[in-house]
């Protein structure tokens, strides 16, 4: 498939941090007043113009964007219409409705399980189950070194998920390391094994059965990112594919995939159990051999083009150490995007 681009570019601009000046103990406090006075002002304009309860997420998308430097436009109607293409289903007549989202946390394992989170009005979020515990855990997984990028698609009763499972060929469980060869061969000559990412199914979200690894025959690979499912049309043959980034070096992989280029790739399959062999995603010119990650498959109406979003990892946000929650504007760098077509 040739995809071509809309570039999007969303940045926060220049900012730098300025040292605080010196000041005398009255001139402080004289500052801190003054600020206490602008937000009371600044809150009670947000208020004055907040969207009422019950806003579309949509419309209030709208408004947001409208006031930032890139123009978004938002087409509601047609956004809708992949239908179960969507990792989101309308509820059939009688059931309770609502949206499920899934997630992971990061926390000591980089990577923790799945967790999900339900919403009727995809305002206000509630773990699922309750206790907020995953409801698949790495460490279920045989072989699994994380849980991280969970997608799911929903066919004929069953729920799919794929899943990342290592961060590297041979990871070191837990930690941001990986071997060069598999580290229960003899010593000098092992031999790196494929990349693997996992699978699951699941009738009602919370049991899952089926949990395995599935090896992906590409030569050369040292890791396997954010595999993407979505289910194809069946104007266009039916079936499932799964996009993917994957890192590949000739020699021994490096201790880490931070100075690695990520590729795209995809598969196809009908059942979950046969996959088609990788092949190369072929990304518009401009994009071609850059590294990008975390590819999303909008699929639209018969005969609409497919968009597929993809994030650009040579950008300066990846290349920093910011503390858990700061804001990327404070940052000085610049989060890059695409949107391709095809």
């Amino acid at each position: 498939a040739k995809w071509t681009t809309r570039g999007m570019r969303v940045s926060d601009g220049r900012s730098r941090r300025r040292r605080r000046p010196r000041s005398s103990m009255i001139l402080l406090l004289c500052l801190i007043v003054v600020a206490a006075a602008l937000s009371i002002i600044a809150l009670a304009l947000y208020e004055g113009t907040a969207s009422p309860p019950g806003t579309p997420v949509a419309a209030m998308a709208a408004e947001r964007v409208a006031a930032e430097p890139v123009q978004w436009q938002v087409a509601p109607e047609t956004a809708g219409e992949a239908g179960e293409d969507s990792d989101s289903r309308e509820a059939d007549d009688g059931e309770a409705g609502g949206y499920v989202m899934a997630s992971f946390k990061q926390g000591k394992a980089m990577g923790d399980g799945l967790r999900l989170l339900h919403s009727q009005d995809a305002l206000r979020w509630e773990a699922l189950p309750p206790s907020g515990k995953p409801v698949l855990a790495w460490t279920e997984v045989e072989g699994a070194s994380v849980f991280r990028d969970p997608s799911m698609v929903w066919d004929r009763g069953l729920f799919h998920l794929v899943f990342t499972a290592e961060l590297c060929v041979h990871q070191v469980a837990g930690k941001w390391r990986c071997h060069p060869s598999d580290p229960d061969a003899a010593e000098g000559g092992g031999r790196r094994r494929s990349p693997r990412f996992g699978y699951a199914r699941s009738r009602d979200l919370l049991s899952w059965t089926g949990v395995r690894l599935v090896e992906v025959p590409l030569p050369d690979a040292c890791s396997l990112w954010a595999p993407e499912l979505a289910a194809l049309p069946e104007a266009e043959g039916g079936g499932f594919v799964l996009l993917f980034s994957a890192t590949r070096h000739a020699g021994e992989c490096p201790p880490t995939m931070a100075a690695s280029t990520h590729e795209p790739y995809y598969m196809t399959t009908r059942d979950f159990e046969a996959w088609s062999p990788p092949l190369p995603l072929e990304l518009p010119p401009e994009d071609a051999g850059r590294s990008v990650i975390d590819l999303f498959l909008l699929l639209g109406a018969a005969g609409a083009p497919h968009a597929l979003f993809y994030k650009l990892e040579d950008n300066r946000c990846e290349r920093r150490d910011y503390e858990l929650g700061a804001l990327l504007r404070g940052q000085n760098c610049t989060l890059a995007i695409r949107h391709a077509t095809a």
